[in-house]
């Protein structure tokens, strides 16, 4: 589960919808180089296109910042 900690240290973008959080994407760097730690999508509004949503947001939001690679946590 994603922490206050981690939310507070790194970038972390949500989206939402009449106050429920539907999604969210958060990265976090390691030495160097970002790792995907958190992209979710709430199982009650998959199928709706907010995960494309938010990965489009985060690729917008890598290409702006310069960061053209990153790595996924599983």
């Amino acid at each position: 589960n994603i922490t206050e900690c981690f939310i507070k240290r790194n970038p972390v973008y949500k989206a939402v919808i009449c106050e429920e959080t539907v999604a969210f994407w958060g990265m976090e760097q390691k030495e160097g180089s970002w790792e995907l730690e958190y992209f979710y999508i709430a199982m009650r509004h998959m199928g709706k296109g907010y995960g494309k949503s938010m990965w489009f947001h985060l690729t917008d939001w890598c290409e702006k910042l310069g960061i053209f690679d990153f790595t996924f946590c599983i």
